[in-house]
């Protein structure tokens, strides 16, 4: 069954990543098996993604036609957070 992830999260935007990406371009990209990239999309599990490798992720989304999924849910939490302090 798969997990329920709050949509503006880290973990959903890995978790999109990792399934329009093909597991070759995600290592080849971060130099990391797709395990341990899923691990770190599970947000009951502690493993976390690193900074760099995020921004790795989202390159080789761009590379390859697709949204970069990180940087929107960052986007996202950031505009969410200006509305807050409004």
């Amino acid at each position: 069954m798969a997990k329920i992830r709050e949509i503006s999260s880290i973990e959903h935007g890995l978790a999109e990543a990792i399934k329009n990406l093909k597991a070759e371009l995600i290592e080849k990209a971060t130099g990391k098996s797709e395990s341990f990239i899923r691990k770190c999309s599970d947000p009951d599990l502690d493993q976390q993604l690193d900074h760099r490798d995020a921004v790795k992720i989202d390159r080789a989304c761009i590379e390859n036609g697709l949204t970069p999924y990180l940087l929107s849910c960052l986007l996202y939490t950031s505009d969410a957070a200006d509305e807050e302090d409004s």
